[in-house]
């Protein structure tokens, strides 16, 4: 879950600077273009999954089989 959240997180960073300077009229169009686009693709397909790690992330130890090894 960790993992998931911070890529997302990495992707939003990516997007602003990209956004930033896209409004500035800098850097490579399409490339700044394509790092915006894959930071939505990213929030939209992938990173909602990390909502349907979170009851894992929760649990209770007694639910883990790890506790039964001892």
């Amino acid at each position: 879950m960790f993992g998931t959240v911070l890529g997302g997180w990495f992707h939003l960073r990516s997007a602003i600077a990209a956004s930033e300077l896209l409004a500035k009229g800098e850097g490579d169009e399409v490339f700044l273009g394509s790092r915006v686009g894959l930071a939505r693709f990213y929030c939209r397909q992938l990173l909602p999954s990390a909502s349907a790690m979170l009851e894992a992330v929760l649990a209770p130890v007694d639910d883990l089989a790890v506790s039964n090894l001892t």
